[in-house]
């Protein structure tokens, strides 16, 4: 008797156990069906044009730094942002310097670029102990989001077009960092071209000159001499 009472609870509980076991099977079963669609649908995503391209490109970026050095790359950082007048220039071919920056390596640039500019004999620097005295003031700065190994910037009479000062940069971020490949030489350069923008000087691409508008690989040159002797016989 007790039997026949308990078999409808029985029943119950084996057809409880028989939907869950079914829900189971069809979960289980969506799932797979959603891993093999998104297999599919990824590989179908890394062949398409678009993914082979940004790939192409990640590949390349990858092999170019692999295979250059990082310096390499900035060979055509610009020498430096230039704030002056086309074809301004002091009243007479010299003008006083202070140089305001404390690094050795810079000091010792501008003082040599000072002396290869005034041994030319077409423009006189003289270094003076303060910047009260100076006409030109050569000092430097830092500024990685700046694409230049230094800035000339000169204030002009626009009634004389005569230059009233001038402050030159170095830019440390560059020229200290030797991942940049600037030697001495080459900070010594930037010194001259800077310092060229200081006498009056624009960029001058066509020839060899240390006033190029990238690198900074010349000296000064007789071109650069000869420009100095126009501008100031004007």
């Amino acid at each position: 008797m007790r039997r026949i009472l308990l078999l409808p609870f029985r029943l119950l509980w084996a057809m409880i156990r028989f939907a869950f076991k079914l829900a189971t099977a069809v979960l289980v079963a969506f799932l797979s069906l959603l891993t093999v669609v998104y297999v599919l649908n990824t590989e179908a995503f890394a062949q398409s044009e678009v993914t082979q391209q940004v790939n192409h490109g990640l590949t390349s970026l990858i092999e170019r730094f692999k295979s250059e050095p990082f310096g390499q790359e900035l060979t055509k950082l610009s020498t430096d942002i230039v704030y002056t007048t086309e074809g301004a220039r002091w009243e007479t071919n010299q003008a006083t310097v202070y140089i305001a920056s404390s690094d050795p390596a810079f000091v010792t640039a501008y003082e040599q670029a000072i002396a290869n500019w005034t041994a030319t004999g077409v423009f006189t620097f003289t270094q003076v102990l303060t910047a009260e005295e100076a006409d030109i003031i050569a000092t430097d700065y830092a500024d990685p989001d700046t694409p230049a190994a230094g800035v000339a910037e000169s204030t002009v009479n626009p009634l004389t077009h005569r230059m009233v000062n001038v402050t030159v940069k170095l830019n440390s971020y560059y020229l200290l960092n030797q991942a940049y490949g600037y030697s001495s030489d080459r900070i010594l350069h930037t010194a001259e071209h800077e310092l060229g923008h200081a006498i009056g000087l624009g960029h001058q691409d066509a020839e060899t000159s240390v006033m190029a508008s990238a690198g900074s690989y010349n000296g000064i040159q007789p071109t650069d001499i000869a420009a100095v002797q126009a501008l100031y016989s004007q």
